[in-house]
């Protein structure tokens, strides 16, 4: 398993998991909890990715995939943190 732990605004999450999806990665995260008014702007969510043979990225390449889309997806949006993490470097 992949996670990308991601914090910034809900709507980059929602951006970064689908540019992930858009890879034939199957990426999810549990909506978090939203409130309005102050501290709205920043959530912490993990997004958790799994790769699966039939779609052709596994193991290592999988890996290299996500950072490379977490990479681009930072650069252009430069106030958020997202960090990849895997099973792979335990």
């Amino acid at each position: 398993m992949i996670r990308v732990r991601y914090s910034g605004p809900i709507r980059g999450a929602h951006m970064l998991s689908g540019q992930l999806s858009d890879a034939g990665l199957q990426a999810e995260f549990p909506p978090p909890f939203e409130r309005r008014g102050a501290g709205q702007d920043v959530v912490h969510v993990t997004i958790e990715v799994a790769t699966q043979a039939k779609d052709g990225l596994i193991g290592y390449a999988a890996i290299e995939a996500v950072k490379r889309i977490v990479g681009a997806f930072k650069e252009r949006h430069p106030g958020v943190e997202a960090d990849v993490e895997s099973d792979e470097d335990e």
